[in-house]
């Protein structure tokens, strides 16, 4: 840097002394006319000397089918502009010395001594400047063809002619694989390796099997990077049967790492490419550690994505206020806000009956053996706007019952009449029947408790009382082994076997509104409408201390109202679009959830439109068919 700032500074007098005539030496002593103009062209010489010298250097070097050794080169061509400039400096001085001066030091009087100031100051430009450049000349030719003679090392390496190439394939790749995670090499590139084609270097292949759904850090670097920050490396990944993967480079201190997300389990292609004459490169692969920033960004499966799922709506019912799907995912049920029960048939969704109700109801279950379960607010315990008092279907407050009836060999038509009546004395929020019909779930949304009732016997058999004060949400996972409850910002667990809670979680989200649970302990929450965001908790992560805050990164955005997990557990459906005024469309998503939902956000992998807001759904067992509130049916399809 220092020698192009010498070099800078002598062109700017160069160029002052060439275009005005005029060279101050001293206090005392300026040259000027010619003398002045051919010591300004010696301080003109070494910037663009220096330049072409070091384009002779490098095309000689090309055209040898040479590589260079950078950092002798660079301390040749330092030693070679330091020449270049102190030549040019005393050529500029002794022509000056040569040349006559004005009497007084004043620039423009005339001095007789001028007159006669003689051929030397031209002999010592041209003679001077001839052998500057002839100089010149000789150090370039020397330095591309070697300097062994100067007893330093070698600063170009010429290629083997014997050895070829190997051809860039999978042919020519090394198989290895990760010990407890990890792996390991010290690489160096000659010119046996492979040149890759799209990089244009040589390049080292690799083979290796990695697991899916999990992100990986790959190291490419040499002593060099580590110390200076440079990128001598470069690294690409894709999958051995096709495609590409999403590679993400991320600066560290020390260099540059590469984080590879494989989407599903496969052999996967990794190619290090490197710069000419690279030294030796540490190479490293190693599943990233799952508190890695590198989590942070929003990876997909990008080669092999998740199966996509066709979402269409294929039929439209009455709005209604409550539906249960059977089991054997062959009907499905739903109530009106005029106490009407209707029967379809699935999948053909054919109206098979309509019945009317001894009381109309707000929530519904359905067991395997035909019985529907349903909340009911009792008569004489609200008032409508008519001033009369009557059940309420949504079922704002007060005491309810849950009635029982039996939907087998029913008519087409008629009056349903409970077989079973639980008095429950409070408002019921859900129903949650366990996967083996031997239970009844409903959340007590007055005294905040959860209570259980046995449907072989048909009667009361526990609750848990409890609960926080503000619980407002509750879910079964598919296997019956839990349910889990959410009140503003915390999360319940409880097991059904005993019924006890056995983990309280503290949440940081502002506002919990829904909430759904698979078997592996991953609990995915909806914040408020302000905040419309899916959040996850894996229940493995959480603090041992029951004060501190989980961890709940978002699992996805956009996600407003309803939303419900599918019965295999693969799938989140949600309303990730609110109805808009002009169009009135709700967008409904299929969210792929990957086997750590925790560390890899959510993929959508299909959507639909339908047009009427929709607040609560429905899903069939067999995940065929989604029910919504608007009267929207959506079919399902992989």
């Amino acid at each position: 840097m220092w020698l192009l700032v010498i070099e800078v500074v002598l062109l700017v007098f160069g160029t002052f002394a060439l275009s005005i005539g005029e060279f101050k030496v001293s206090g005392k002593r300026t040259v000027t006319g010619a003398p002045a103009r051919i010591a300004g062209f010696f301080l003109l010489l070494p910037l663009p000397l220096t330049l072409l010298a070091g384009f002779g250097i490098g095309l000689i070097i090309a055209a040898r089918g040479q590589r260079v050794q950078q950092d002798d080169v660079a301390r040749l061509g330092a030693l070679l502009e330091i020449g270049i400039c102190a030549i040019s400096l005393t050529l500029a001085v002794l022509v000056c010395l040569a040349a006559p001066a004005t009497s007084d030091g004043v620039p423009g009087r005339s001095d007789p001594a001028r007159r006669t100031a003689g051929a030397l100051p031209w002999i010592l430009g041209i003679g001077g400047s001839t052998a500057l450049v002839t100089a010149t000349l000789a150090a370039v030719i020397l330095i591309s063809l070697g300097n062994d003679w100067m007893g330093l090392p070698p600063i170009v390496k010429p290629l083997e002619p014997s050895v070829q190439p190997v051809p860039f394939g999978d042919s020519s790749a090394q198989k290895i694989s990760l010990e407890n995670g990890f792996f390991e090499a010290r690489l160096t590139f000659t010119g046996k390796d492979p040149v890759d084609p799209s990089r244009g270097r040589l390049a080292k292949l690799f083979l290796v099997s990695l697991g899916g759904q999990r992100l990986y850090r790959i190291q490419a670097r040499t002593k060099k990077e580590e110390s200076k920050g440079t990128i001598p490396t470069t690294v690409r990944a894709s999958v051995l049967n096709g495609g590409v993967v999403n590679l993400r480079p991320i600066l560290r201190q020390g260099g540059l790492d590469w984080y590879m997300y494989a989407p599903t389990d496969d052999t996967y292609r990794i190619v290090v490419t490197a710069a000419p004459n690279l030294p030796e490169v540490s190479f490293a692969i190693a599943e990233a550690a799952e508190d890695d920033d590198a989590y942070g960004f929003e990876w997909g499966p990008i080669t092999k994505p998740a199966a996509q799922i066709k979402l269409m709506p294929v039929k439209s019912i009455e709005p209604y206020i409550a539906a249960a799907i059977a089991p054997d995912s062959t009907s499905a049920w739903v109530t009106t806000s005029e106490g009407k029960l209707l029967c379809y048939s699935l999948p053909d969704l054919d109206l098979k009956g309509i019945y009317d109700l001894h009381k109309p109801c707000h929530m519904m279950a359905m067991d395997r053996r035909g019985k529907l379960y349903a909340a009911t607010r009792r008569e004489g315990t609200s008032k409508r706007a008519t001033g009369k008092k009557t059940a309420s279907p949504e079922g704002q407050a007060g005491p309810a019952d849950i009635l029982v009836y039996d939907t087998k060999d029913l008519p087409p038509k008629g009056t349903l009449k409970p077989q079973f009546v639980f008095s429950v004395d409070t408002f019921v929020r859900q129903l949650l029947i366990a996967p083996d019909d031997a239970w009844l779930y409903y959340l007590d949304g007055t005294n905040r408790k959860v209570g259980r009732i046995d449907l072989a016997q048909l009667k009361p058999a526990g609750e848990v009382a409890e609960l926080n004060p503000d619980t407002s949400c509750m879910c079964l996972t598919s296997d019956g082994k839990f349910l889990f409850t959410a009140d503003y910002r915390e999360l319940q667990q409880i097991d059904t076997n005993p019924l006890q809670i056995t983990k309280t979680v503290r949440t940081p989200i502002q506002g919990i509104s829904g909430i759904q649970a698979t078997d592996k302990g991953q609990v995915f929450l909806r914040a408020s409408y302000l905040d419309p965001v899916l959040f996850v908790v894996d229940l493995g992560r959480v603090p041992a201390d029951p004060n501190a805050t989980a961890g709940t990164p978002r699992w996805s955005s956009n996600t407003f109202g309803a939303f419900v997990l599918s019965a295999d557990q693969g799938h989140m459906f949600a309303v990730t679009s609110l109805a808009l005024e002009k169009t009135r469309q709700t967008e409904i998503s299929a969210l792929s959830i990957s086997e750590r939902p925790f560390v890899f956000r959510a993929y959508t992998c299909g959507t639909c439109y339908v047009c009427a807001p929709v607040r609560s759904m429905e899903i069939s067992r067999d995940g065929s068919f989604i029910f919504c509130d608007c009267g929207a049916i959506v079919k399902v399809e992989k």
